[in-house]
């Protein structure tokens, strides 16, 4: 403290240290906080979110070309599903329901791979000894041929077997299960109905996300003969004929079938192909 000749305190020093007080023009005290730490760039927008449509769904997962309709995760509880509805040409449907439940760890010895299972299911529709899947919508009940659904779901089985990438899902197990729903009273031949199973359990794969290594296809010939096609129709995965050619070329007669049913393959790998680009 500074004092004059008259001993009175002129400034009191050390009260004036302890409040270090701005004041603006008109009096107010000013805050001296730097702000510019909390404030964003000068040219930042808000983040604007838009309202959901009522009728919005999580994914776009349906596919209506041409006289096939596909829709897949309608299945909740397993991994990826697939439903398939195909008008004929005297329009009646075919209706296709396919699920997938996997990849999921199985029990016992380690495995490098997945191991594939195809169950189709009898009880919706009977087939009969003559290959052919008959509606449980006729009166007259057909008895089971458990011989000819081993076969199909063998072919099925084996055909997938070539495509999925098993070595990415060691001691896994992947089961694929094929319902027919309806066929409308209409008798449907065993390799169209291989045919459509394709394109359901092709469909669940992906809407399991489980990689596939390439676009699996069939195509059929006069209805009683079926080729599953891959690498864009250059190798066939399997190959299903309905009755024994007896004639003298047999080679030559396979060959033209194989023909005929790469061109089927063709046009439903197109429409395939939109599918997926609409997903």
């Amino acid at each position: 403290m500074l004092r004059n000749d008259s001993s009175q305190p002129i400034i009191n020093i050390k009260a004036h240290r302890q409040k270090p007080l701005i004041t603006t023009i008109k009096g107010e005290i000013m805050n001296v906080q730097d702000r510019r730490r909390l404030l964003g760039p000068a040219n930042a927008k808000p983040i604007v979110f838009t309202k959901p449509s009522k009728h919005a769904t999580t994914k776009k997962t349906y596919c209506s070309i041409s006289n096939m309709y596909i829709k897949t995760g309608l299945i909740k509880n397993c991994n990826g599903s697939s439903y398939l509805e195909l008008v004929l040409e005297d329009g009646s449907k075919f209706l296709l329901i396919t699920s997938v439940y996997g990849p999921k760890p199985i029990r016992g010895s380690f495995v490098s791979k997945a191991a594939v299972s195809v169950h189709i299911n009898s009880d919706t529709n009977e087939i009969a000894t003559t290959g052919n899947i008959l509606s449980n919508d006729f009166d007259v009940m057909f008895q089971n041929d458990e011989e000819t659904l081993k076969d199909l779901s063998g072919y099925l089985k084996n055909c997938f077997d070539s495509t999925i990438q098993l070595e990415k899902y060691p001691k896994s197990g992947i089961d694929i299960f094929v319902n027919v729903v309806s066929s409308s009273n209409l008798q449907v031949s065993t390799p169209f109905f291989l045919k459509q199973s394709i394109n359901g359990i092709l469909s669940a794969l992906i809407d399991a996300n489980i990689e596939v290594s390439d676009l699996i296809g069939s195509g059929v010939s006069n209805n009683n003969c079926i080729t599953t096609f891959i690498k864009n129709g250059q190798e066939i995965v399997g190959f299903w004929k309905m009755d024994d050619d007896e004639a003298e070329d047999y080679a030559a007669s396979v060959a033209e079938v194989v023909e005929v049913c790469k061109q089927d393959y063709f046009a439903n790998k197109k429409v395939l192909r939109q599918f997926l680009e609409q997903e």
